[in-house]
């Protein structure tokens, strides 16, 4: 464990930063954690923080001793709306690096209005579980190699799911497409992060 002392004007006593774990550290005033952060490795190989703590200088302290022990980069995934924990990490340094839009969206087609809309002439869609894995896999390659001329994979959302080396389809049922008579267009896949997730 690493600690390191300091004064907050919590108590008199003064708080330490333990790291109590490999990616765990914690805050302590007078043995009452006061704070805590934590690292972790997300499948695509980021390494992310995060902190929890009620004073801005516990925040401070922690986002410190977590900054000194932990390899660059570091990522965090912080809501804007959330003014003080945005100008806390901005104190530690961190800059935006990308902004993402989050939405709701009902799927009933009765509700969204979209249950006459038709795709374009020589366009059907494929429902997910039935797309065929070869097209689906030529399609997917397609957009990826796309992406990564232009902006590039490192710039896309921060939750991926895992897979093996070298296969982006982990399970074909998960996806829809908009398929040609002789090759798909496009594709849309459903995956759970927390909640159930459109990608791509």
């Amino acid at each position: 464990m690493n600690t390191k002392p300091f004064t907050t004007g919590l108590s008199e006593n003064a708080v330490m930063i333990t790291r109590v774990a490999d990616r765990q550290w914690h805050a302590l005033d007078d043995d009452l954690v006061v704070g805590r952060g934590h690292a972790e490795h997300r499948p695509d190989g980021r390494l992310f923080v995060s902190i929890d703590a009620w004073h801005d200088a516990t925040f401070d302290r922690l986002a410190e001793a977590m900054l000194a022990q932990l390899p660059a980069p570091l990522h965090t995934v912080v809501d804007e709306a959330d003014v003080e924990l945005t100008a806390g990490w901005r104190r530690a340094g961190f800059t935006i690096r990308r902004r993402e839009w989050e939405y709701v969206v009902p799927t009933d087609p009765r509700v969204t209005g979209l249950e006459a809309a038709l795709p374009p002439a020589g366009v059907t869609i494929v429902p997910a579980g039935q797309a065929d894995e070869s097209l689906l896999r030529a399609v997917d390659r397609a957009i990826r190699d796309e992406v990564e001329a232009s902006v590039g994979w490192q710039s896309m959302p921060a939750e991926v799911i895992p897979r093996p080396e070298g296969d982006t389809i982990v399970d074909p049922s998960k996806y829809a497409v908009a398929a040609a008579p002789d090759r798909y267009l496009g594709l849309i896949r459903v995956v759970p992060v927390n909640r159930p997730r459109i990608g791509l």
